[in-house]
């Protein structure tokens, strides 16, 4: 992972480092007031990746510095991670992972550096899971079934699906590692039931197309898949 600076004079420089290749990278950007004397400044930045090596790993840095330091590495999956995604307040950190898995960590902005993240989550696919993200509670046709509570669309294989995730936001298993007592609930889900070029080879003998991310916006969900750019409606 590079990070590369605002001041187009610096150089990149590698900073972060894993056992095996890394898949993916995601940051968050933390502000405290003066009353939280705990900070050791007004703001700093959480970075989480994924790797080969089945690791998720949190790296905190301070506003304005090129410096990160390795926070905790986090054991959950069986198979490589793919993916990463933070809530949008910052507490919850999901990981996608090739076991099939989403696994959802509890985040304490001002604890991070002396408490290890606790599974609160788990959500089981029947394939892998490449992305999940965190989606707004008024998503078209939604409304009446998550009542209030946490949103979260995952893909895996070739579906999209639709989860209550309330648990993710609870007291959960073991820190660091493990797996935690609560499992998100399935609201529904979208099945393209597409063939033509397909990833996986003998995990996917029908050919069935492989969906690689997903975004949503009101009521339309955008899918990049193994063939081609997919759209599909949310509504159950």
């Amino acid at each position: 992972v590079r990070r590369v600076f605002e001041d187009t004079t610096s150089k990149a420089r590698s900073v972060l480092g894993h056992k095996d290749r890394i898949f993916c990278c995601r940051c968050h950007v933390y502000f405290f007031s003066g009353e939280d004397v705990d900070q050791e400044s007004e703001g700093f930045v959480l970075v989480a990746t994924g790797s080969e090596d089945k690791t998720v790993r949190l790296w905190r840095g301070s506003l304005g510095s090129r410096k990160f330091k390795l926070l905790h590495e986090l054991q959950a999956h069986q198979e490589e991670c793919l993916s990463v995604e933070w809530s949008p307040d910052g507490c919850t950190l999901a990981s996608c992972g090739a076991d099939n898995k989403v696994v959802f960590w509890s985040i304490d902005p001002a604890q991070i550096g002396s408490v290890v993240p606790a599974i609160t989550c788990t959500l089981r696919h029947r394939d892998h899971v490449y992305r999940a993200i965190f989606a707004p509670v008024g998503l078209a046709g939604l409304e009446e079934k998550v009542d209030g509570e946490d949103l979260v669309v995952t893909c895996c294989g070739n579906q999209i699906l639709f989860w209550s995730t309330a648990a993710a936001a609870g007291a959960g298993g073991d820190s660091g590692q493990g797996e935690g007592d609560n499992e998100g609930q399935l609201l529904f889900s979208k099945t393209l039931d597409l063939r033509g070029k397909a990833f996986g080879g003998v995990r996917n003998p029908d050919k069935l197309v492989d969906i690689f991310d997903i975004a949503v916006a009101e009521d339309r969900v955008a899918a990049p898949s193994s063939a081609c750019l997919l759209y599909t409606s949310p509504s159950p």
